[in-house]
């Protein structure tokens, strides 16, 4: 299903509950705020689910998966390296442009790069994980937190944060976790 039906010709994959036929009437909105905000409610393309898209693909490649799969994460990894933005770091949404930079998904997508990267041998994403990399290390932004937190990569995408404060910084526990986990791969990998 995912490389056949939900992979986009650009290479993303879709959103899993969004079916491409049409088959399935869509269901109430997630967040109750998007009735009063229905301009939010648009096909996106949710980068941070690429990364989860791209880790399980790896995770197949590495016990020996090849053709469709190949090629399909593949593709999926040309998208994520074209989404890339010049500082490092990928949005919440590629459509969105105005939902702005999440580190959450910038880490996530940095571990999934690794990941690939090792589950193939390529090391060319090399050069795109540090650049996320460096982005954590630069939002780290210990005004915008409790002493407790400083050192944390801080994530201010608007949709991103939209179920613990709209438009405020905010320190998510499992950025820090795949940032970590990133870092880690990278000096397995080398």
């Amino acid at each position: 299903y995912i490389l056949e039906k939900a992979a986009q010709p650009d290479g993303h994959i879709g959103r899993a509950w969004w079916d491409p036929v049409g088959a399935f009437k869509p269901g109430a909105p997630l967040f109750p705020e998007w009735k009063s905000h229905p301009e939010r409610v648009v096909q996106k393309v949710f980068l941070r689910g690429q990364a989860w898209v791209l880790m399980g693909l790896a995770g197949a490649l590495r016990l020996g998966a090849n053709g469709l799969i190949a090629r399909g994460a593949r593709r999926l990894v040309d998208f994520i390296m074209g989404a890339q933005q010049a500082d490092g770091y990928w949005l919440y949404s590629q459509r969105q442009p105005e939902l702005g930079v999440c580190a959450k998904t910038t880490a996530a997508l940095a571990l999934a790069l690794v990941e690939w990267s090792r589950a193939t041998g390529e090391s060319w994403p090399m050069p795109a994980v540090g650049r996320a990399l460096g982005y954590l290390d630069a939002c780290r932004r210990p005004e915008a937190v409790p002493p407790e937190l400083a050192g944390l990569a801080v994530d201010s995408s608007s949709e991103g944060c939209i179920i613990y404060f709209r438009n405020r910084p905010v320190v998510c526990a499992y950025t820090a976790a795949l940032e970590l986990l990133a870092r880690l791969a990278v000096e397995d990998a080398t």
